[in-house]
């Protein structure tokens, strides 16, 4: 058994500590989980911290009994390659526009061939050549250049598949924002800018460990060189999982209604009169968690065909018109006497605003929108 000094063990528990609260967060039975059931997030949260924990197990293990850890250096090698298809599974559904949209069996398919072949070619090599194949201090052995090779590459490998991911995930960010400008009117949770923090943290916990790939396990715990990489993690998790817990996403639900909306043919035509006098005796921007599936519903026309009328009639989004109907709705409330005795949080959620948060975004895309550009 090595010995390491208590600063190094307490980086190495600190990522196992935090995925071990996230686990038991997920286990406990909140009200959030019943909301989300069917939507796979509370499996792929398990299986993405599972996973995050049992590596940095892992690395622990690989650290306190190096030559036995040749017996098991396969799960760590496989938890390496899960991770980064895991995390994106997660965002993967968290940006998710279209509830019939599945996360491929492809994404997989790199890891299993890659731990396949290192399975394959480390029965077929001897005990002493395999032991000296370790993580811990890897060593070259004469005519077997090949399992050295293929052991070297787990690192540069994992890096490029965190990387490439990362790019999907941004991608998928980008889309899943420009969609829900026109689907929702939860100004605070349909912007999810805190997974733009997410994302940065995960890229900075990608590229600081790329120098320090030159060297061996055994060195970059004795330096403490992962103490970055392993609070960058910590405050990933708990990010992820906050957010996650207080639902500060927009999740797109398969319905029967969203079916027959998308059905509806789009015949009839809406008259500006007419619509205006809709808004006037219906108010939808009340309902603070109002979609454009709903809207439509009620109009009496499919979506695609409500969202051109607001654009071209009003020169805005679904999400900027309703929050614009909401600002003025507050200027009607405060300019009314009998409101005066009201605070300005019930106000504000009487103008159909959700939070304070999604009020203040309103407020800012309104100043935005009416900035007008400078003279070139």
């Amino acid at each position: 058994m090595q010995t390491i000094s208590i600063e190094s063990l307490m980086t190495l528990l600190t990522p196992v500590c935090s995925g071990l609260f996230c686990l038991l967060l997920l286990s406990v039975r909140l009200p959030v989980w019943d909301k989300l059931k069917g939507t796979g997030m509370r499996r792929a949260l398990s299986d993405y911290y599972g996973m995050i924990v049992l590596n940095w197990g892992m690395l622990i293990l690989l650290t306190l009994y190096p030559k036995q850890f040749i017996y098991v250096r396969v799960i760590m090698i496989l938890c390496g390659m899960l991770v980064p298809a895991m995390l994106y599974r997660v965002l993967f559904l968290l940006t998710r526009t279209d509830p019939r949209e599945k996360f491929s069996r492809w994404n997989w398919v790199v890891p299993a061939v890659f731990i396949l072949l290192h399975v394959i070619w480390s029965v077929c090599v001897p005990r002493e050549v395999f032991a000296k194949t370790s993580f811990y201090l890897t060593q070259s052995v004469p005519g077997y250049k090949g399992l050295y090779i293929l052991v070297m590459l787990v690192a540069p490998l994992r890096a490029l598949l965190g990387i490439t991911y990362l790019v999907l995930s941004i991608l998928r960010y980008r889309r899943y924002r420009r969609y829900m400008a026109d689907y929702s009117s939860e100004l605070q949770r349909n912007s999810i800018h805190w997974v733009k923090v997410f994302l940065v943290l995960w890229l900075s916990g990608l590229l600081i460990p790329i120098p320090a790939m030159a060297f061996p396990v055994k060195v970059l715990i004795g330096q403490l060189k992962l103490t970055l990489p392993a609070l960058l993690l910590f405050m990933q998790h708990v990010l992820l999982v906050f957010n996650v817990i207080r639902r500060n996403y927009v999740v797109v639900q398969k319905t029967a209604s969203t079916q027959d909306n998308d059905k509806i043919s789009g015949e009839k035509k809406l008259q500006e009169p007419d619509f205006e006098k809709f808004l006037e005796h219906r108010k939808p921007w009340l309902d603070p968690v109002l979609t454009i599936v709903d809207m439509a519903r009620s109009v009496g026309v499919n979506r695609s065909y409500l969202s051109a009328f607001i654009n071209d009639t009003y020169g805005m989004n679904f999400s900027q018109f309703i929050n614009e109907c909401r600002l003025r709705e507050l200027d009607r409330i405060i300019a009314n006497p009998p409101s005066a005795c009201q605070t300005n949080a019930e106000k504000i959620a009487m103008a159909g605003f959700g939070s304070y948060q999604s009020y203040r975004r309103a407020i800012k895309m309104r100043e935005k929108r009416k900035l007008l550009p400078a003279d070139e």
